[in-house]
């Protein structure tokens, strides 16, 4: 994706260079890159099926093979030995073995360096009631695990001047893994379950908090967490509470994106009444919080 050119392995490590950048940026120029940032998200949820996710033809099997022959005796968790597991990295690099098992390689040791096998243990009380409102809960109608991330309310500009920007990129990752773990208890259980489903509301967003230099440096890290950490993980997004340059922006891009990419990626405006009836018809309201037309009680 387009903030690859950073040449950074991890997240955290292009928020030094992105508060440079941002220093140089006005206001309206971080309209644009936040938005673009949030489209690279976006875009890599691809609205592929079960079926489809699951099919190898003869030499993508030969080559997944090849990958666990290499890769299994080096790596800790069982899980990390799985097919599927495996099969999304080895997609994301193509099918080419070799690029694949340094890719797979070198995201174990980030797991373990970033101490992920422990992340759901630690407190997170001081953002979960701090309006960072972001949580894998409840299911879409096909069965996949739903991540609501209600990045619009979040105060960025407070984190940064706090120190907590690591912090806030940390939950942030956190909750991605929570959707990737719930889709492998799926799987365990033989449900035809690959991905999750994502709202992703922009509701408050404003240039006070949340669209603003101070701010810059999460967007780009969040957004090459996901790239690198959980790759082919989504399946749908629904873009909800969007301000208007984004829909501007998005019709400028929309016709260079995949067409499983426009088929996944939905974004509405701020008109409830547009896309309240498309979320409930792929969420029940029993899984789906009162914020979005649910039954579901809105965290506090």
């Amino acid at each position: 994706m387009f903030l690859l050119f950073f040449g950074l392995k991890d997240p955290i490590q292009v928020v030094l260079l992105c508060q440079t950048m941002a220093s140089k940026l006005s206001i309206f120029s971080f309209g644009i890159a936040i938005l673009f940032i949030v489209l690279n998200v976006s875009v890599l949820t691809t609205g592929i099926n079960f079926k489809e996710d699951t099919t190898l033809t003869k030499l993508q099997g030969a080559a997944l093979q090849k990958l666990k022959a290499r890769v299994i005796p080096k790596l800790a968790h069982d899980y990390q030995k799985e097919d599927l597991f495996l099969l999304r990295f080895l997609r994301a690099k193509n099918f080419d073995v070799n690029k694949a098992e340094d890719y797979v390689l070198s995201q174990m040791k980030w797991r373990a360096d970033n101490k992920m096998e422990t992340i759901h243990d630690e407190d997170w009380s001081d953002l979960e009631n701090a309006g960072y409102g972001m949580r894998s809960e409840g299911f879409d109608r096909d069965g996949r695990p739903l991540v609501v991330w209600e990045l619009g309310d979040w105060d960025l500009r407070k984190a940064a001047l706090a120190g907590k920007t690591d912090r806030i990129v940390r939950w942030t990752l956190k909750n991605w893994d929570a959707g990737r773990k719930r889709v492998r208890e799926l799987e365990l259980q033989n449900k035809n379950v690959t991905r999750w489903t994502m709202i992703l509301d922009l509701k408050n967003i404003n240039a006070i908090t949340n669209v603003n230099s101070a701010s810059f440096p999460y967007y780009i890290a969040a957004s090459l967490g996901y790239d690198l950490h959980f790759p082919h993980m989504g399946d749908r997004i629904f873009l909800v509470n969007t301000p208007g340059l984004f829909e501007t922006v998005l019709a400028l891009v929309r016709p260079t994106l995949a067409k499983g990419t426009k088929e996944a990626l939905m974004v509405y405006g701020k008109n409830e009444a547009e896309w309240g009836p498309v979320v409930r018809a792929a969420i029940d309201p029993s899984e789906l919080p009162q914020r979005y037309g649910g039954l579901k009680e809105d965290p506090q």
